[in-house]
């Protein structure tokens, strides 16, 4: 995954003003970025002008390793959270007991928590982008930030689906997990024919070795 630079932020700024469109900064992934000055900068500090129509969300589920709790908090204009409170007020769920005292932990202590989990899956890039240097033709990703390694498989599909032996990578995914017993996820999901989404946020022992099958399974498609 990349990260977002200051011209770009500002470029998306500049089109939402003009356009009168909402900006919804999903700031989840804002602890874990991996490379440059490792350091987040939000839309709203990159361009100013668009606080006034934008809604921050900052989930604690990923840097705390929660995903499935879904436990955060959002920043926004007045009325958007006065709006939010009265729907809030008649939601008939509320986040998990463990997931709220993990939060409360986390801010108890001072970010302990987050800076354990970034140290941990910093490492665990390290070593997928290692392991993934092995692949023949499949570029290898980046991984600037979040928890997932990105593959771009335009050169291989196409040349997979001109023999008849594979489809889209949606079909690739599907192929994968029967071939390794490894989840991944077909780019199709993000309207992205070409691409393939890969987690580094289990164990790393599980993650690399789920990797390596993943390289082996990959370069015995490769294009003869």
């Amino acid at each position: 995954m990349r990260t977002y630079s200051r011209t770009t932020l500002q470029d998306v700024g500049e089109l939402a003003i003009e356009f009168r469109i909402w900006i919804i900064s999903d700031e989840r992934y804002s602890r874990l970025v991996f490379t440059g000055l490792h350091r987040h900068e939000s839309i709203v500090v990159a361009h100013p002008a668009v606080r006034s129509r934008t809604i921050m969300v900052n989930p604690c589920s990923q840097a705390l390793e929660i995903s499935g709790s879904r436990l955060g908090y959002f920043a926004a204009p007045r009325g958007i959270v006065s709006a939010a409170r009265k729907l809030q007020g008649y939601a008939a769920m509320i986040p998990s007991r463990e997931a709220q005292q993990a939060t409360l932990s986390h801010f108890q202590v001072g970010g302990r928590i987050e800076r354990e989990t970034y140290q941990r899956l910093f490492d665990a890039r390290d070593i997928g982008l290692n392991i993934l240097s092995n692949l023949r033709d499949v570029t290898p990703p980046r991984a600037d930030g979040a928890l997932f390694f990105y593959l771009d498989l335009n050169r291989l599909a196409s040349a997979l689906q001109d023999e008849g032996r594979v489809g889209v990578t949606d079909d690739v995914a599907s192929w994968l997990l029967k071939q390794t017993n490894v989840a991944c996820v077909g780019g199709g999901a993000f309207g992205d024919v070409n691409g393939l989404r890969l987690s580094f946020g289990a164990p790393p022992g599980a993650s690399a070795i789920g990797l390596t099958r993943v390289v082996q399974a990959l370069n015995s498609l490769r294009i003869k």
